[in-house]
């Protein structure tokens, strides 16, 4: 789906490549909200490598973060920081739920829509939700 450009992706370091990607999530370059929450959720999908993609995600919410206080509007973050604790809200182990709490601790901003979304987690019927609500907010 999105992968860096092919001057950054033969022999180069993986950090370059990660960062090239980044850029161009922030950049929405891929596409919309869709394009990039799609890849978001692919990012922190697989355990194996979901603390990566955790902090691939955060990295995406600080470029576009820095985008929005030069101007842009703020639904571009709001959008993705949505995205992003949607793909952790469901797949989280026991040992892994610390990860969406850090999500939500170490973003730039916490926007109003994500407290929501964060309020309805604690009310759920669903016991694993309450709990990633409630130790996100503590």
């Amino acid at each position: 789906v999105l992968a860096a450009g092919p001057e950054l992706v033969a022999d180069e370091r993986r950090f370059e490549t990660r960062d090239a990607v980044c850029a161009r999530l922030s950049r929405w370059e891929c596409g919309d909200a869709a394009v990039v929450a799609a890849t978001l959720a692919e990012a922190v999908s697989a355990k194996k490598t979901r603390r990566e993609g955790v902090e691939l995600g955060l990295r995406v919410l600080y470029e576009v973060y820095a985008r929005e206080r030069r101007g842009a509007g703020p639904e571009t973050y709001d959008a993705a920081f949505l995205a992003l604790l949607g793909a952790l809200r469901d797949g989280l182990d026991a040992s892994e739920r610390a990860l969406f709490a850090e999500t939500a601790l170490f973003a730039p901003r916490v926007p109003d829509a994500a407290v929501v979304f964060l309020g309805s987690l604690c009310e759920s019927t669903t016991p694993q939700h309450v709990t990633l609500g409630l130790g996100a907010l503590r």
